[in-house]
């Protein structure tokens, strides 16, 4: 066994071997010391073995009905996945009806009508300001700074910025400098203000906030989708400000969606209380797990799995139960690309995380793995056949 076991020289030889195939599904995921005692004695293929191990483990056949032909489907997949890995992990839960691959999201807030209107010419502001297509932009008076994904930003106590990748450059403080923050679709960033509290930034989202917050209140403004960690000071209450919605946070976090062009504020409560307010009126008070949807004047409250909707701070997609296209929408929404089908997808279902850090060319080479398809791509256009 271990003369043919150090023959091998591809995931797809491990996994269609018997004997590995049986001791990944019991002894080696049973008792993980015997395995990384067992993979060590191969030691220019341990990696291979651990990929070809956590692939046969992330099949679970779900429905005993399953037929051979089935599972023989699923199987040759498999073996695709396997020639095409390359060290890349994808994981399949896979049943007879549809097809699930997995996710996650957070957020806890406080939202409460103060009485007061946010500065509308600031939301303007945020609407009307050009920002780039393609790059993380940070600009400060007339200086204008483009950010890499990997880079961090730090407001420290004397309100200078650290920003760059590990905080190689310093921005002296400016008084009474509005400070602009952008992210175009498909990248993500993180901003700590000198009072503790993180923003995170989805992609296609847009911040204000101040060089220096005021002594009452601490106040921002946001457009797109922001998860917020706010550091609790009950005398200088957080103030979020979108477009349809004033929310007032005593320190706590959670997740905003807010999209003038589609004209809805989204809120999704993990824990804690919430308060919702527009036009001076409290209009709903919501508990936890329930996503309050506020469009043209109109309130739909309904329960969430809120896990469904804050995955993406952790840098993934998540879908569940969607179809093809209607994944394609979401991913060519992220990934700003026009995608078309030429025929009808299959009425597959899948649901499942795709790394957004990923090209459109991966996920679609993954989805292709489950329900065969073709796909070309010319441009910023991709043709599904």
């Amino acid at each position: 066994m271990k003369d043919r076991f150090a023959s091998y020289h591809s995931i797809e030889e491990f996994i269609t071997d018997d004997e590995f195939f049986r001791m990944a599904k019991t002894t080696f995921r049973e008792e993980p010391g015997k395995r990384e005692a067992f993979f060590s004695t191969f030691e220019n293929k341990m990696a291979i073995m651990e990929d070809a191990f956590s692939l046969i483990n992330s099949i679970q056949i779900t429905q005993p009905e399953v037929s051979d032909t089935e599972i023989m489907k699923n199987l040759d997949a498999l073996k695709q996945e396997a020639s095409a890995l390359k060290r890349r992990r994808i994981f399949f839960q896979i049943t007879a009806a549809c097809i699930f691959i997995s996710f996650l999201l957070g957020g806890i807030g406080y939202y409460q009508y103060t009485g007061r209107e946010p500065e509308r010419n600031l939301l303007t502001q945020l609407t009307e300001t050009e920002f780039s297509k393609n790059e993380i932009e940070l600009k400060i008076g007339k200086e204008s700074i483009l950010l890499l994904p990997s880079s961090t930003i730090l407001q420290q106590k004397d309100g200078s910025l650290k920003v760059g990748k590990e905080g190689t450059r310093i921005i002296p403080f400016t008084e009474n400098e509005d400070i602009l923050l952008s992210t175009p679709k498909g990248k993500r960033i993180s901003l700590q203000l000198n009072d503790g509290s993180v923003i995170r930034l989805n992609g296609g989202s847009k911040l204000i906030y101040p060089s220096t917050f005021d002594k009452k209140k601490r106040e921002v403004y946001a457009e797109g989708e922001l998860f917020l960690e706010v550091t609790k000071n009950e005398e200088r209450p957080f103030f979020v400000n979108t477009h349809s919605l004033q929310v007032k946070v005593t320190g706590t976090g959670f997740n905003v969606k807010s999209n003038k062009e589609d004209e809805y504020t989204e809120v999704v409560l993990v824990t804690g209380s919430v308060e919702v307010t527009t036009d001076k009126q409290v209009i709903s008070i919501l508990k936890p797990n329930d996503c309050l949807h506020y469009e043209n004047g109109e309130i739909a409250i309904y329960e969430v799995d809120v896990n469904d909707y804050i995955w993406w701070k952790e840098g993934f997609l998540k879908v569940k139960r969607a179809t093809l296209k209607e994944i394609a929408e979401k991913l060519s929404d992220y990934y700003q690309v026009e995608i078309e089908f030429r025929s009808p997808p299959t009425p597959t279902y899948y649901s499942g995380k795709f790394e957004l850090g990923k090209t459109i060319e991966e996920a679609l080479e993954s989805l292709s793995l489950i329900e065969p398809f073709r796909y070309s791509k010319k441009g910023n256009k991709i043709i599904i056949y």
